[in-house]
């Protein structure tokens, strides 16, 4: 009898703690899910006060205002969505590359990151061109284009380009907020 109340109390302590596991578990997951949700806001990314001019630029810029109505956030351009970890560990490299780059590197003024504007551009736009354009292409498919409501110029530029053919390397200029002169 002795024995089986042991027993008893030795699956009460294991379920018990895995009835707590499972709370933790999902505490951190609905945090974590939050948090990502919170830092894929346009807003997140540009309330730190060394990008207001970067923000102004953006709302020049057909991404955020477009006769279509959508509005491209930082995000949009910025992280991969093709699957979810691969934008979690982008999201992590990016925040990490910036924080880095605010504390350690000395771009903490918004005069510090005008003079360093060009570097930090060829960085992202070489990401992009390590990444094929891909994030681009999730709202620019070359399979949805319709070449004849493009300019002739834009006809010969994109008539035969495919999937595996990126967007940045003529695109440059068409970007959110690329250095300007």
């Amino acid at each position: 009898m002795a024995d089986e109340r042991a027993g008893n109390r030795g699956v009460a302590a294991v379920l018990g703690f895995v009835a707590i596991g499972i709370v933790i578990g999902l505490i951190v997951a609905a945090g974590s899910a939050t948090m990502v949700e919170v830092t894929n806001k346009t807003e997140y990314c540009v309330s730190c006060h060394i990008y207001d001019d970067l923000y102004e630029d953006y709302k020049q810029t057909a991404h955020y205002s477009n006769k279509t109505g959508y509005k491209a956030g930082c995000v949009d351009c910025h992280l991969p969505f093709d699957n979810w970890w691969n934008m979690v560990t982008t999201k992590a490299d990016h925040g990490i590359g910036a924080m880095w780059k605010y504390y350690i590197g000395g771009v903490n003024t918004p005069e510090d990151l005008a003079e360093r504007r060009e570097e930090l551009a060829d960085s992202v736009f070489e990401w992009f061109q390590e990444t094929n354009s891909k994030t681009c292409k999730s709202c620019h498919s070359p399979q949805r284009w319709n070449l004849d409501e493009q300019s002739s110029r834009a006809q010969q530029a994109h008539d035969g380009l495919d999937e595996d053919d990126g967007c940045i390397g003529c695109h440059r200029q068409d970007a959110a907020h690329p250095p300007t002169d």
